[in-house]
């Protein structure tokens, strides 16, 4: 896990806030929020891991977290959560990939080929193989990633395909590269902020919960 320290003691309310949050969030919305909210509240010392959709539920319910923001996925977790952000999942795939120019293209279509992924755990790899179960098929995973940076760099060089969060895509620079939409109805996704029980949290961690959830998609 990747741990930061946001923020200095100063004058004001005092705290410290302990948030995961999985590679989705962090690369595409938590950087500029968490900037902001660093300076807003300078007192208040946020500490980000970086987890897995799954560990995150889990961690949250056992109360090893204030704050969590993950990918909706099926959980049996005992926790309470808002809408925070949506992403759209698309193909990316070689400039040269004989799916390179099409519009758009159903799941089952990219079964033909190689697929990087990230690894085992995350909400990613899990749709893709849910995905390709409801298909009644496999998904050929070649390759593993930890990270959206990996793929890309990878795809670039022409060693697979991946399905990836276009918003991630366009943090990297993949020249020899095409965009292709995912038609499917599950290319779109719900990003959630949760926490073990909200009216719990501490006045810090509440006061980051709700700068958070405040700064949802549905104001931009």
């Amino acid at each position: 896990a990747v741990e930061h320290q946001l923020g200095d003691f100063g004058k004001g309310q005092r705290g410290s806030v302990t948030l995961a949050a999985n590679p989705t969030a962090i690369t595409q919305f938590l950087a500029p929020l968490l900037a902001d909210f660093s300076g807003k509240y300078p007192n208040i010392q946020l500490h980000l891991e970086e987890k897995n959709s799954l560990s995150i539920t889990r961690e949250l319910a056992a109360g090893k977290l204030d704050i969590g923001i993950f990918t909706q996925i099926p959980y049996q977790d005992d926790i309470e959560v808002a809408h925070f952000r949506t992403d759209t999942l698309i193909v990316l795939v070689p400039a040269g990939h004989p799916l390179a120019k099409r519009d758009k293209v159903s799941f089952r279509e990219t079964l033909s080929y190689s697929h990087i992924t990230l690894t085992a755990g995350t909400q990613l790899n899990y749709q893709l193989i849910n995905a390709a179960r409801a298909e009644s098929a496999n998904v050929r995973i070649d390759i593993e990633t930890s990270g959206y940076d990996a793929m890309c760099v990878l795809i670039n060089a022409n060693m697979g395909i991946g399905i990836l969060p276009e918003g991630c895509v366009d943090l990297y620079r993949v020249p020899d590269t095409a965009r292709v939409k995912l038609d499917e109805e599950w290319a779109e996704r719900k990003i959630l902020i949760g926490a073990r029980r909200i009216r719990d949290l501490s006045a810090s961690a509440r006061q980051v919960f709700d700068f958070l959830s405040e700064n949802n998609d549905s104001i931009l």
